[in-house]
């Protein structure tokens, strides 16, 4: 069927870049800065007019099915001595006794441009799948590339095109209305009957007084389900347009798996949106000893780590004052250990003084190690708790010691100078939850070169356990 306006003619399943096309060159033909026809002004009004309409998918729509003929539904004698002719799909052209207009909408963008057209025609239910697939996997590729309305314009369309498409239901009940009317002249009664119940339902779901012509069809239908024999057997005709059809499922099946990637990438354990405040608490449950014997108090400054002696580990002599008890003896006066309080942060720093108010020493505990000109930065900007940080001395043949001891507020960060060559590591205590961490050890070198020394530059950054530069180990007490 061809659609003809303003002396114009497209054919009815024409998309809107056709008739837009077909438009514009009719009305630059009949413009009247270059038409000389008398009535050019005329005709570029109606070119326009024609436009507006089927510019419109509802507008066209309603001019789509106004050839579509109802009146003769009256009885099935009146419709045998009139046969029309059958409304056909307009993609496939066959004959179904279900046929529906239906509107689909696709969409693509490009940067700021975005455009939403309708795909729309009377349709079977076979060929409304395809189209209604074809519309919603283009826009699922196309619709996301401009900004702000193809998103917006996007979801729009997906969900139009999964729920089934508009299907105005006023123009719908006009169609199987005319098809009841072509099976009574065929004379498949039962098929007429059933067609025509299913286009009185679609004209009850039009809201009364809403339009005149839908409140005739209703009567027309009425008079003509009323006219075959109340012993007649209507036959109950499957439902090809519901809901719950293979194009639903095949479209929420992406829509779900859209969904459940974004969430997936959005929610995972090293995404920026899922990063949380680093807790250390569960690392005093599992405490792992270091092999180096370890000391909380620095030797003198007349000690070096070569020469430093340690006597914590030699054995008293016996004398004759020495008490041996038997292992019975020593259970029974072993005394029973206590249990460990619950954390809480303490107030003051270990040597009763205050907690610095930012980054900085610990005042009143002397600095080890100062005549190097290694650096070493720690790092707490991706935390939200402050820290309490030694650099600890180890030694070879001695027990490690910490040479210097500082605070490092919450997303701050500390550069301990001028540290002398040696192997340390970093122990570090979170005054949040308590949990005490050790970083590996690591050597600062000083070596001589033609201008100066180089030297060491070492970076920590402390973040949680799974995103830090390096692998923290869990400290106990007594490596504190």
């Amino acid at each position: 069927m061809l659609l003809k306006s303003g002396g114009t003619s497209v054919a009815s399943s024409a998309s809107a870049a056709d008739i837009k096309t077909a438009f514009r060159r009719k009305a630059m033909e009949y413009h009247p800065d270059r038409c000389k026809l008398p009535n050019a002004t005329t005709l570029f009004q109606l070119v326009n007019h024609a436009f507006s309409v089927l510019g419109d998918p509802e507008s066209r729509a309603r001019y789509d099915t106004s050839t579509v003929e109802t009146s003769d539904t009256a009885s099935p004698s009146a419709s045998r001595r009139a046969a029309p002719d059958p409304i056909r799909c307009s993609v496939c052209n066959k004959v179904s006794a279900q046929p529906r207009y239906v509107i689909f909408y696709r969409v693509y963008s490009f940067i700021v441009m975005t455009r939403r057209e309708a795909i729309q025609g009377i349709y079977c239910s076979t060929c409304a799948e395809k189209e209604c697939l074809k519309a919603t996997a283009f826009t699922w590729a196309l619709a996301w590339w401009g900004f702000p309305w193809g998103p917006i314009y996007g979801l729009q369309a997906i969900f139009t095109n999964l729920t089934g498409g508009k299907r105005p239901a006023d123009i719908n009940a006009r169609v199987p209305a005319h098809q009841a009317w072509y099976f009574a002249a065929a004379g498949q009664m039962d098929v007429a009957r059933a067609v025509a119940e299913q286009a009185l339902a679609l004209a009850l779901k039009v809201s009364p007084g809403k339009d005149d012509e839908t409140a005739r069809l209703r009567a027309q239908l009425d008079a003509f389900i009323a006219s075959f024999p109340s012993a007649s057997r209507t036959p109950q005709l499957k439902d090809t347009w519901a809901l719950g059809r293979r194009p639903f499922f095949v479209q929420t099946g992406i829509l779900t798996a859209v969904v459940a990637a974004v969430a997936f990438f959005a929610l995972r354990p090293d995404s920026p949106s899922f990063r949380t405040t680093p807790d250390y608490s569960y690392l005093q449950n599992s405490p792992s000893k270091s092999h180096q014997p370890y000391t909380p108090t620095p030797p003198p400054d007349s000690q070096s780590p070569a020469n430093a002696v340690d006597f914590s580990n030699q054995s008293t002599p016996a004398s004759s004052s020495t008490t041996i008890l038997s292992l019975q003896q020593a259970l029974a006066k072993k005394p029973s250990t206590p249990p460990k309080p619950p954390y809480v942060r303490p107030v003051l720093a270990p040597n009763g003084r205050s907690w610095p108010i930012t980054e900085g020493y610990i005042k009143g505990v002397p600095q080890k190690y100062t005549n190097g000109y290694s650096e070493i930065t720690i790092d707490n900007g991706q935390n939200e708790g402050d820290v309490f940080v030694k650099v600890v001395s180890i030694p070879q043949g001695a027990k490690a010691f910490p040479i210097r001891q500082f605070f490092v507020p919450a997303h701050g960060s500390f550069v301990v100078k001028k540290i002398r060559a040696g192997t340390y590591d970093v122990r570090y205590q979170d005054l949040d939850t308590g949990a005490k961490s050790g970083s590996p050890s690591f050597e600062l070198t000083e070596t001589s070169v033609p201008g100066g020394i180089e030297y060491t530059h070492y970076e920590l950054t402390l973040y949680t356990v799974a995103n830090g530069n390096m692998k923290m180990r869990p400290l106990a007490d007594d490596e504190f």
